[in-house]
């Protein structure tokens, strides 16, 4: 997206935005709760593996913040709201910090928390159902086994307002009363397991997104959640008075990796240009001396995935961008 605005590419932001409405609008994005699962096993985005991890909605928390910038576009508003909704609600301590992850299968079955039956959807949403068979796709465009639909979407929020002769802001108002009503109904079916493990990484991550959300959007409660969750890695990872060591699990005494360096002094960085307090700054300084001196491979630019250990056989170089960029794009 940077490289759209920056040399006014059409071409490439249409490509861009088209798969961000893709993904938006299908059943890999929960429609009622927000968030996004892990990946879909289709070419339309309809069928996921219903599994939500805290990095994968991280950098989409950032990707649909920096789209709406450029574009306005109410509905990435909308997407982003949802998905931090999430994040508080169910992957949140009370600490602030942040679970590592949902499985896709609660009661032996995958998918189950998030889809729904016909005569279930009729019987909550009573003369509503009319409208949001049409918007959620209840036919057979949207089975996904036996009698269950997964609640997805073909067309846009304007193109449905539209058919529908309703204003966009009456269509986000329905939206949101009838998502409350399915909400409450999945909050009383047995959830999935949530991974409350708090990764270093991962939470750094999510801080960024946040900030990235903050400075799209204006929500100062979006800041406040970023700088709780960063309170908490600094504070649970402080060693000896100072803030030079870090741990991979926050809290633990497990050795942290250079992805959790990069992420944390990214994280720090973007802080500091959200709110100018030179306490951050600092902090990511001191923390990238550290790293240079725990990871740095004196024979190549690159850093070493993890620390000098006599219990590590191999120390690897990760140069990859996989699930999430790699440690040493993110260091440089």
């Amino acid at each position: 997206i940077n490289y759209t605005a920056l040399n006014s590419d059409s071409v490439i932001l249409n490509y861009y935005l088209n798969t961000l409405n893709k993904m938006m609008q299908g059943g890999i994005y929960d429609q009622i709760g927000g968030g996004f699962a892990r990946y879909s096993t289709d070419v339309n985005w309809k069928t996921p593996h219903f599994e939500k991890m805290l990095y994968v909605n991280a950098q989409l928390i950032s990707n649909y913040s920096d789209a709406y910038k450029v574009t306005k576009e109410e509905s990435y508003r909308r997407t982003v709201a949802q998905t931090i909704g999430w994040l508080e609600r169910e992957m949140t301590n009370e600490k602030g910090q942040f679970y590592a992850s949902q499985d896709a299968d609660s009661e032996g079955e995958e998918g189950l928390y998030y889809t729904w039956t016909k005569s279930e959807l009729k019987e909550i949403l009573g003369e509503d159902y009319g409208w949001v068979k049409e918007y959620f796709e209840i036919n057979p465009l949207g089975v996904f086994e036996g009698d269950r639909y997964i609640l997805f979407r073909s067309n846009s929020d304007e193109v449905f307002s539209q058919s529908q002769k309703w204003t966009l802001d009456i269509l986000y108002e329905n939206l949101n009363r009838i998502t409350a009503k399915l909400q409450k109904v999945r909050d009383a079916r047995i959830k999935p397991f949530t991974d409350e493990k708090t990764i270093t990484s991962w939470n750094a991550m999510m801080v960024s997104a946040l900030v990235d959300a903050y400075e799209a959007f204006g929500e100062k409660h979006y800041l406040n959640l970023a700088e709780t969750n960063m309170k908490e890695i600094l504070q649970l990872n402080e060693s000896d008075s100072s803030y030079n060591q870090m741990n991979h699990l926050i809290g633990s005494s497990e050795a942290a990796f250079i992805d959790d360096y990069a992420f944390t002094i990214k994280a720090l960085l973007d802080l500091y240009q959200a709110t100018f307090n030179e306490e951050y700054l600092n902090l990511a300084n001191d923390y990238s001396f550290e790293a240079l001196k725990q990871f740095k491979d004196e024979k190549s630019p690159y850093f070493y995935y993890s620390k000098k250990d006599e219990r590590v056989l191999v120390r690897t170089i990760e140069l990859q961008d996989l699930s999430i960029p790699s440690s040493n794009a993110v260091m440089a």
